[in-house]
This record gives C-alpha cells, sequence and structure tokens, in this order.
C-alpha cells in the first residue's frame, strides 16, 4: 500500500488529515500543465464511499483553497451525486460550488458534474434545470451538458435545447446594471463554443441560433453572431452565411438615417 492510501485511511478514520493532504497535492500534479484527474477522481470516489468519515472529509475539502484538495472533494460530491441520481444534498451542494468566482474551481465544478451526467444519462440534462436561474450556475451546467461524454448519453436534444433557452433568455433579459457582473460575461463568452460542441450531436441546436437571429438587444446579437462564427467549421460556410445574413437582416436601420453625413470627421473648436 502506498504512502497515499496509507494516509487517506488514517484520514477516513478520523484521523489527521493532513498528511494525507500534503501526499495528495504532492502526486496530483497541480499546478502544471498535466494533472493527473484520473488519480484525483479514483480518490474523490473512494472518499465517497467513506461513510460519515468520508463526507466529513469531502466538507473540509471543499472548503480548502487548495486547488487538488478542493478538485478531488468536488469529485467526491459528484460520486455521491450521480448514486442519487442527481438528487439529494450532494447535488444540492454541486449546484452551490459552481457559483464561484474563481475559474478553475468552476472548471473543477463543471468537469465533475459531466461526470455525473455521464453517469446519469437522460434525467442529468432535465435535472439541470436547476442551475439554469443564475449566470455562473447556468455556464458551468452547459459546459458540463456539452462535454463528448455528456452529449454521447443524452438520446434526446429537447432537454439540452431546453437548458439552452433558459441561459440564453436568462442572459437576454438581464438588467443593465447586471452587464457589468462576471457571471453575465461569463455566461454569454462561453454559449457560442458550447452550442458548437453540441451541434455536431444535436443538430437541432442549429435551428435554436436561427430563431434568435432576430433578438433586439446588442449583446444579444453579439453572441448570435460569435455563435454563428463558431458554427462555421461544424455546418459549413454557405449554412453559416444564410444564419449571418438573417442576422444582418433583423437588424435595425439607424434612426434619421437619412440625416446620416458620412465622410466627415469632428472638428475641434479650438486647441487644448
Amino acid at each position: 500500500m502506498t504512502r497515499l492510501d496509507d494516509t487517506l485511511k488514517v484520514a477516513l478514520e478520523g484521523g489527521d488529515p493532513r498528511p494525507f493532504f500534503s501526499e495528495l497535492e504532492r502526486v496530483s500534479g497541480m499546478p502544471g500543465p498535466r494533472p493527473n484527474l484520473v488519480l484525483l477522481k479514483s480518490i474523490g470516489a473512494t472518499i465517497a464511499r467513506g461513510g460519515t468519515d468520508g463526507r466529513e472529509l469531502i466538507d473540509v475539502m471543499i472548503a480548502e483553497k487548495r486547488q487538488a484538495l478542493f478538485q478531488t472533494g468536488v469529485y467526491a460530491v459528484a460520486h455521491l451525486a450521480a448514486q442519487k441520481g442527481l438528487k439529494g444534498n450532494a447535488f444540492d451542494a454541486l449546484h452551490d460550488l459552481a457559483d464561484d468566482s474563481v475559474k478553475e474551481r468552476r472548471d473543477a465544478v463543471a468537469d465533475a458534474l459531466a461526470d455525473a451526467v455521464a453517469a446519469v444519462g437522460d434525467d442529468a440534462a432535465r435535472l439541470l434545470v436547476r442551475f439554469t436561474d443564475g449566470f455562473l450556475h447556468a455556464h458551468v451546467a452547459l459546459e458540463a451538458l456539452t462535454q463528448e461524454r455528456s452529449l454521447a448519453r443524452l438520446s434526446s436534444a429537447d432537454e439540452i435545447v431546453a437548458r439552452f433557452s433558459e441561459a440564453f433568455d436568462l442572459a437576454d433579459t438581464a438588467t443593465r446594471s447586471a452587464d457589468r457582473s462576471q457571471g453575465l460575461r461569463i455566461l454569454r463568452e462561453g454559449m457560442p463554443a458550447q452550442i458548437a460542441r453540441a451541434v455536431p450531436r444535436f443538430g437541432e441546436l442549429v435551428s435554436f441560433v436561427e430563431e434568435r437571429t432576430t433578438r433586439e438587444r446588442p449583446e444579444t446579437r453579439e453572441v448570435v453572431a460569435k455563435t454563428i462564427s463558431a458554427l462555421r467549421r461544424v455546418i459549413g460556410e454557405s449554412r453559416a452565411d444564410r444564419l449571418r445574413a438573417q442576422l444582418a437582416a433583423s437588424d435595425k436601420p439607424l434612426r434619421d438615417a437619412a440625416r446620416v453625413v458620412h465622410g466627415t470627421r469632428k472638428r475641434s473648436r479650438g486647441r487644448i
């Protein structure tokens, strides 16, 4: 048995978790370009099976600032959530953890949630409606749903299209004051790539984009434009051009456009 196993066993028996934490950080590959996610997920599953002591250890780990400890704890939470069919306290915890301002921590939640979606299947896409009432929550849910392993487990486009619709409307109807928020910016920035990832599996999302080319809000139209650009490699140039033409056709003309004088410059009244 390795030192990691030895120290984990002690931690799961209610002993001092610090030696386990130290060893886990050492072998995690974090920070670095090649984190050992397979190991972290395996350890997370072991902790999830650890009964009451395991749950107490999870609580400590997801409160940690150190990424390797936090991420392993999140994998443990996701393992518990999958066992319950994405219901119960573990699923509630994943929901709460998604609303994190730190990208690396959100990414960990999205990755763990994708594992849970892949384990649960179609019901997961329906249950993630809980996530689409908040900007960061919605972003994390869409990240999870559009991972290859998640998409492969979904048999119908209905629920994933519904989640995109909810997230899109959430961004489109946001208050002007919310435009300055980190969460809304991240949600808008993420959707084009997320839709592009999902379209090869669920082509129905192309119609979803087409139906939104008539939205009026400038920020929303920018999301649609970026989505069309992201789809070019997936649906081909000609189809993307048709979508772009539909978007352009719905653009509002300039107010009093006839009075606009082109080719002039602003002239100052004098030197500063």
